[in-house]
């Protein structure tokens, strides 16, 4: 790319902020116009010779900053994230219903750390004491959306972590209650990140990782 010699010859240096300065160029908008070239380039040479495009690439995993998840921190997460912007929400515009959202919040976490801490035989009557708490927000919050909706008052941030809720309240009961086994492909990591997908690597000590494959 830089146009020198692939020999061990070439004794080409650089400073460390001319080398700065011109990777800060290389925008993923840039990176896009590459691979697009590249891609066009291919797709004329295999119309030329009639015959098929073969190649082999490697993957590489990028990091996500995300806690270990499980289904019921997930769901902690998302009923925490949604009674506080519905609690903003709601002091914005002077909407009642919600000044026990803190209380409720805590509440939640209480619950959440007695489902961790319990031992199996008291598992089951904890992990329903903490869906029925987190059940009775969402319709609670469901109903609040409707109203706000009905006011012209939007904000994303309830429905997405509304839906987030709803699928870790499905999920905890299929799997602790009912003891289904929750396919891979329902399963989401980060309610911040969704992106993130769980990659199993073959490397020497690395079970699995948590990140988005580039």
């Amino acid at each position: 790319m830089l146009g020198h010699a692939d020999d061990f010859g070439d004794r080409t240096t650089y400073n460390l902020q001319t080398i700065m300065d011109n990777v800060r160029l290389l925008t993923p908008e840039v990176l896009d116009e590459i691979n697009a070239v590249v891609v066009a380039c291919g797709y004329r040479t295999v119309k030329k010779k009639k015959r098929e495009l073969r190649c082999r690439v490697d993957s590489a995993v990028a990091k996500t900053h995300v806690e270990w998840p499980t289904d019921v921190g997930l769901l902690n997460d998302a009923m925490r994230c949604l009674l506080r912007s519905v609690h903003a929400t709601c002091q914005k515009h002077a909407i009642q219903g919600w000044r026990k959202s803190r209380d409720w919040s805590k509440k939640v976490r209480r619950l959440f750390n007695r489902v961790c801490t319990s031992r199996q035989r008291r598992k089951r009557t904890r992990v329903q004491e903490y869906l029925s708490l987190c059940q009775f927000l969402v319709e609670k919050l469901a109903c609040t959306q409707k109203a706000l909706e009905a006011c012209g008052i939007e904000d994303e941030k309830i429905p997405y972590y509304l839906r987030h809720a709803r699928r870790q309240i499905d999920q905890v009961e299929r799997r602790l209650i009912k003891g289904e086994v929750i396919p891979h492909d329902e399963k989401v990591f980060s309610i911040h990140e969704e992106h993130t997908r769980w990659i199993t690597k073959g490397k020497a000590g690395v079970i699995a990782e948590l990140g988005v494959s580039a």
